[in-house]
C-alpha cells in the first residue's frame, strides 16, 4: 500500500514494488529549492565535497539533493540520522549511498526543484524531472530519433511535453546505467509509447528490454521512473501514486 505525506520541506510518497516473488519498498522525496539549506545533513566526507564547490547555485543544488535523498533514505531506515546516511559521489557524478543496507539512490533537480528515490539495489530504478514550460524543445527533439518522434504524432497530446516526456524516459535510464549525458541518446530509443492516462505515459526501450518506463508531466514539471519491467508500482492502473501530491 503506497503511503504519502509532508515532512518540513518534502513530500514523501512511500511505493510498493510487487513481483511474483514478493513485494519491496521503494521512497520518493520531493521538495520546492526556493529557501537555502545549510550543511547540517551532511555527513563528514560531503561536507568535505561541499567544500569544492565554488558557486553557490551549485552548492544549494547538492544540498537539497542530498537532503531529499536522505528523507527518502530515511522513511526506510528510520534508525538513521541524516548525517550518519553517506551520500558519495561516483566518478561520473552518480550517487553512491553509502549504508548498511542493500540501497541505492536517484537524484534529479531543475532550477526550482528536486526529487529522490531510494530503491532497493534488487531493482535498479533511476529518476528524472524537467522543467515543463522551459525553451528547450530544439534541444530536447535533436535527443529523440525518427521513430519515437513519429510514436509521439500518433497521441493525442501536446507534442512538446511528450518530447520531454520522452527525453527524461531516457534520462532517468541512463542513470540506472551510471552514464548520465554521457552516453548517446539515440542510443536509449524508445520502442513503444502508450497514454494510460492524459497526463501520463508508459514506455519501453528499444535496447533494453528489461525495462519500463512511467512518465508522467504536471503543471510545471515532466518526469520520468525507469524500473525494472515485470515489476508493478502500487497504484499503476490508471495514473499511479494517485496519492502522491505530485508537484504543481
Amino acid at each position: 500500500m503506497s503511503m504519502s505525506y509532508v515532512t518540513t520541506k518534502c513530500q514523501v510518497q512511500r511505493l510498493q514494488l510487487c513481483r511474483e516473488t514478493g513485494t519491496q519498498d521503494a521512497v520518493l522525496a520531493y521538495a520546492k529549492t526556493t529557501e537555502a539549506l545549510d550543511t547540517a545533513h551532511l555527513s563528514g566526507p560531503e561536507q568535505q565535497h561541499y567544500k569544492t564547490f565554488g558557486h553557490d547555485r551549485r552548492r544549494q543544488s547538492f544540498l537539497w539533493g542530498r537532503y531529499a535523498a536522505k528523507v527518502a533514505v530515511q522513511a526506510l531506515l528510520p534508525e538513521q540520522r541524516f548525517p550518519q546516511i553517506d551520500i558519495q559521489s561516483g566518478v561520473f557524478g552518480q550517487p553512491i549511498l553509502n549504508v548498511a543496507q542493500p540501497l541505492g539512490v536517484s537524484i534529479s533537480h531543475t532550477t526550482s526543484a528536486v526529487m529522490a528515490l531510494c530503491y532497493p539495489l534488487t531493482q535498479p530504478m533511476g529518476i528524472d524531472i524537467e522543467e515543463r514550460n522551459r525553451g528547450t524543445q530544439n534541444a530536447i527533439q535533436s535527443q529523440l530519433t525518427d521513430k519515437e518522434l513519429a510514436l509521439i504524432a500518433e497521441i493525442k497530446g501536446n507534442d512538446d511535453d511528450l518530447a520531454r516526456l520522452a527525453f527524461s524516459s531516457k534520462e532517468a535510464l541512463s542513470k540506472i546505467l551510471q552514464t548520465g549525458m554521457m552516453t548517446p541518446f539515440k542510443g536509449l530509443a524508445l520502442s513503444q509509447i502508450t497514454q494510460p492516462h492524459p497526463a501520463q505515459l508508459h514506455a519501453l526501450f528499444e535496447r533494453f528490454h528489461q525495462y519500463q518506463v512511467i512518465a508522467w508531466h504536471s503543471s510545471d514539471l515532466c518526469g520520468a521512473i525507469v524500473l525494472p519491467k515485470k515489476t508493478q508500482i502500487s497504484g499503476q492502473k490508471g495514473l499511479p501514486f494517485t496519492s502522491l501530491p505530485w508537484p504543481g
